[in-house]
């Protein structure tokens, strides 16, 4: 967005924006909206904070009259002036300058690098304590005790109690480590994320993620070329056109058998009962199967038994051995967060590992604009199916569509950009099978 009044909307995008530097070596917070050029704000559904990118000329000395030292603070605000649109507010803090490049003699152009203050805040804090219970509790007693004004959003599927005493980590380093061994009952893995449009934390589970409708089942965002430069098309439709896409470094099958999540054997150790519980991990039966049966794959999973070598199905090969300690026997009445009672409750772990790996296998990301997702007290792109069409390199009557990039996706990651040019959204989604449309 160019440096224009922040209090005026910028018609092309229908957002406003005012960006606040503080600082506890200032006597009274810097109004720099004026000087901001370039506002990036990235989600990462594997992440429990944002982070961004700020651009701004800095024709007063700001910088230097700050005293600049790594630890000021940035709070944006985002307005738009939709119907159902939103005030978003977000604190962030200034953690890398990126660059810094002189216009002329009177200016100079700054980027900064910002991360939310959640997770700066994160890193000033450590936590050596004991938790009990299962890990949406944990999470929550986590994040109210060290995080002032933040809640964690929890489905609550999670299903394995334990005890915990978390070695000296941050408080999200801390909640991540616990949300990494954490399943629900049939096995699907959990991801913790900060989504722009909300203030809380949101811990979720991949089958309610994946069941859920998409938003926009009834009015795909659709890619055509023609439409792409057509400035005849009507409003709404160009809101749901795909500006453009990337589709690369997918299919990756080579590293998914490396990281045994294909075909392999695990083993836990028991170091109290010198025992071992072996799992012969099959992706065909052990995931595949119940993402069937729960009907979250329908047609073509990303992942066929068809794949042989020398006759043998790839699941049904033994690609790697992994030996890891399970049982310890630590507490007397509670499992610690890595025990489980028997074979099956292991088999879920690894499974979860896998499924999360297979999820990432295809991903699509595409450019549309932002506007329709700009709606506060939801999280409107993270964790959310999106509805894509994208049209076949052949004519076929009966289905005009490509199968392979076309379907619903789950959205994995956002890039909100507010520029000069307009309000657009980077996402990338994922999805587990190539069905037909």
């Amino acid at each position: 967005m160019s440096g224009a009044s922040p209090s005026a909307v910028d018609h092309a995008t229908d957002i406003a924006y005012r960006v606040i530097l503080s600082s506890g070596k200032i006597s009274k917070p810097i109004d720099i909206s004026v000087m901001v050029t370039d506002i990036d704000i990235f989600e990462h559904i594997e992440k429990p904070y944002l982070t961004g990118v700020v651009g701004f000329l800095d024709s007063t000395d700001v910088l230097g009259s700050t005293d600049f030292g790594g630890g000021e603070k940035l709070e944006i605000t985002l307005s738009s002036d939709q119907i159902d649109g939103a005030t978003i507010v977000k604190t962030f803090y200034i953690d890398t300058i990126m660059s810094s490049v002189k216009g002329n003699d009177s200016n100079e152009y700054i980027i900064f690098h910002i991360i939310e203050d959640i997770g700066y805040e994160s890193n000033l804090r450590n936590v050596n304590k004991s938790y009990t219970g299962k890990a949406s509790k944990i999470l929550a007693s986590i994040c109210s005790e060290y995080f002032e004004k933040k809640k964690c959003l929890s489905t609550a599927n999670d299903s394995h109690e334990m005890k915990v005493i978390v070695p000296n980590l941050t408080p999200l380093d801390a909640m991540c480590w616990i949300k990494n061994k954490t399943t629900t009952e049939d096995g699907y893995p959990f991801y913790l994320f900060s989504a722009l449009q909300v203030k809380d934390l949101v811990f979720m589970d991949l089958e309610s993620l994946m069941k859920a409708a998409p938003s926009n089942r009834n009015a795909p965002f659709t890619y055509a070329q023609a439409d792409v430069g057509d400035v005849d098309i009507d409003h709404s439709q160009k809101r749901r056109t795909i500006l453009s896409y990337s589709y690369s470094k997918t299919e990756n099958l080579f590293n998914l058998i490396a990281a045994g999540h294909i075909g392999a054997r695990h083993q836990f150790f028991d170091v109290t009962e010198n025992y071992m519980t072996p799992i012969k991990f099959d992706v065909t039966k052990d995931v595949i199967g119940k993402l069937e049966s729960s009907n979250i794959v329908k047609d073509k999973p990303l992942y066929s038994n068809e794949y042989r070598l020398r006759g043998i199905s790839f699941n049904d090969i033994e690609s790697r051995v992994t030996s890891q300690i399970g049982g310890t026997s630590a507490y007397e009445n509670h499992k610690t967060f890595s025990e489980r009672d028997t074979e099956g409750m292991y088999r879920l772990d690894v499974a979860g590992r896998s499924m999360s790996a297979l999820i990432k296998k295809s991903p699509l990301s595409f450019v549309v604009n932002g506007i329709d997702f700009f709606k506060e007290g939801s999280h409107n792109t993270l964790g959310r199916k999106l509805r894509l069409r994208f049209l076949s390199n052949s004519e076929n009557e009966d289905n005009p569509f490509d199968t392979q990039k076309s379907g619903d996706y789950l959205i994995f990651s956002a890039k909100h950009s507010i520029k000069k040019e307009g309000y657009h959204i980077s996402l990338t989604g994922v999805k587990l099978d190539n069905g037909e449309v």
